[in-house]
Parts: structure tokens; sequence; C-alpha cells
């Protein structure tokens, strides 16, 4: 099980080794953690504290 407060986000359709990053916005639109860039697929994002989140996600370089 994830610890207080993390998300595990997976990308679908991503290959294996290809870079993502992800980013945690909070309700004011504060970016709280950030994944910038990673391979691992999926990775975990952490709030700060318990309420409601916006995950953005997708490829590091997006060539398409």
């Amino acid at each position: 099980p994830l610890a207080n407060f993390e998300v595990q986000v997976t990308l679908a359709g991503v290959q294996s080794g290809e870079n993502v990053a992800g980013e945690l916005v909070d309700v004011n639109g504060t970016v709280v953690d950030v994944v910038n860039p990673t391979t691992s697929n999926p990775f975990i994002l952490t709030a700060p504290n318990s309420g409601r989140y916006l995950v953005n996600a997708g490829y590091k370089k997006p060539s398409r």
C-alpha cells in the first residue's frame, strides 16, 4: 500500500525507457509536487496534506 497522501500515476501507451513527467496541483493552482523527468512508469506524486488535487502527466518532451 501507498503511504499517506501518495498517488501512483500510470501513463498508458508509454513504451519502456521513455521520459515522462508529472505534477500534482492543488485547488489554488499551486504545483505541490513534481516528478520531472523519469523513465519510471508508474511513478509516485505526494500531496502535502489531504484534499483535492489535479494530476498533470505525460511525455517529458512530446514529439507528437
